[in-house]
């Protein structure tokens, strides 16, 4: 059985939360292992313009700031970068100045509407368009000191409000209604601002939290690689009866993610903690997950529903209702286009029926959506099922720019993806 290692980028989601703390803070921290990408391009522009001082490299970024923010002269165009508008539009309602936020298409129909009524409690004044961009935001110092949310949609929207709360005089309770999406990603957002000496944070389970008033501090940090982008190489293991290890990771890690391997284990396959990161090697046979809720890892569980078509049996993927709201209708996008390549689906409201028989799966043209998630999901898919073309390959640039090469770098079998035009 062959043996393969693989360094991916760094983790968007540390990445950008790392970038907004920073500026945030008081004089110069260093970021290590950053990923440079579509997605953390304009987080960073958008700071520039606001006058936070970068300084990039290939792989890591210096930031210098005076903790405040200054009134930017032109809209924040964040493209669809779903945490970009989220977190800015919290710490946006709380500047002493107006600011405008565009998105592309689509970003302006995924919907705010939990965030805006959140921090509209708290006083602030944001004109929108139905819930979603663009966005008018009318910012100006906030006082209160408590807000409730629903937190059941997205995760982002509670991250935004916890960055938010150590800047508001008092501090900030927060109150969480009807659940958490995604809780890993609250973990995440709470240990990174440790890391920039947060402290004193009470918490009930994910239902409450009380940050005090206190001020971000710079530092130096080395950021984990990106678990969503290692579940592709995981899965190409999975699929192709291999050993694919993903370095520079470790399942103590707090990305959401790394929960993929509890399925790829309950799958069939192995998974080892290295000296250098995770290493996962596929059975001779996937097997059906069953009933299985995925909502704590959504990113991946994209993946693991690809996997499942190659699983003979029943799969019924819960918990996944958020996923309409990402970069495309990705419930939507993921049973149409497993459908394409000979996969019996059921599309649910919350998550998909599948039922995989790999004998009958064959090659398609996969329609992307413009979304970097579904090319790289089937581009992974691509590369045991022969005469997969994959369209608009290039939309894999928001967060993975490289992932092409590197797919191709450690899968060097014949079967491989065709694209419907070349690579930029």
């Amino acid at each position: 059985m062959s043996s393969d290692s693989i360094s991916v980028p760094g983790s968007k989601s540390l990445t950008n939360r790392a970038l907004l703390m920073a500026s945030l803070a008081k004089g110069t921290s260093h970021l290590n292992n950053v990923l440079q990408s579509e997605d953390t391009d304009v987080m960073r522009e958008a700071l520039e313009k606001m006058g936070v001082a970068l300084k990039k490299t290939e792989t890591a970024l210096t930031i210098s700031s005076t903790g405040e923010w200054h009134a930017p002269q032109t809209p924040l165009f964040l493209n669809n970068a779903g945490t970009a508008v989220r977190f800015l539009t919290a710490i946006l309602s709380h500047q002493p100045f107006t600011s405008h936020i565009e998105g592309n298409k689509r970003m302006q129909e995924r919907p705010l509407r939990d965030l805006l009524n959140g921090l509209e409690s708290l006083g602030a004044q944001i004109e929108s368009q139905n819930g979603c961009p663009p966005l008018t935001i009318h910012g100006k110092p906030l006082s209160s000191n408590h807000v409730v949310i629903s937190g059941n949609n997205s995760s982002q929207y509670v991250s935004a409000l916890l960055m938010l709360a150590p800047l508001l005089p008092d501090g900030l309770t927060i109150t969480i209604q009807n659940g958490v999406s995604s809780k890993p990603y609250i973990d995440m957002t709470l240990d990174i601002m440790n890391k920039f000496f947060i402290q004193g944070i009470t918490r009930v389970g994910y239902e409450q939290f009380t940050i005090p008033h206190q001020p971000y501090q710079p530092t130096t940090l080395t950021l984990e690689a990106d678990a969503s982008s290692a579940t592709y190489f995981w899965g190409l293991a999975a699929l192709n009866k291999t050993t694919i290890e993903v370095r520079h990771l470790s399942r103590k890690n707090l990305q959401a993610d790394l929960k993929l391997l509890e399925a790829l284990e309950s799958m069939g396959c192995r998974v080892q903690e290295t000296p250098n990161g995770i290493a996962v090697t596929g059975p001779t046979e996937l097997h059906p997950l069953g009933e299985y809720n995925a909502n704590n890892f959504p990113d991946g569980a994209m993946t693991l529903a690809v996997l499942c078509a190659f699983a003979k049996g029943k799969t019924r993927l819960k918990g996944l209702h958020n996923l309409r709201i990402k970069e495309s209708d990705r419930l939507h996008a993921l049973a149409t286009e497993l459908s394409k390549i000979g996969a019996y689906i059921q599309e649910h409201d919350d998550g998909l029926t599948i039922e995989g028989n790999p004998k009958f799966l064959h090659g398609a043209t996969i329609s992307t959506y413009n979304d970097h998630r579904v090319a790289m999901a089937f581009g992974m898919a691509g590369c045991r099922v022969s005469d997969m073309t994959i369209e608009n390959p290039d939309c894999v640039k928001k967060t993975y720019p490289n992932f092409w090469n590197d797919l191709r770098m450690i899968h060097k079998e014949p079967t491989y993806p065709h694209f419907s035009h070349a690579l930029e």
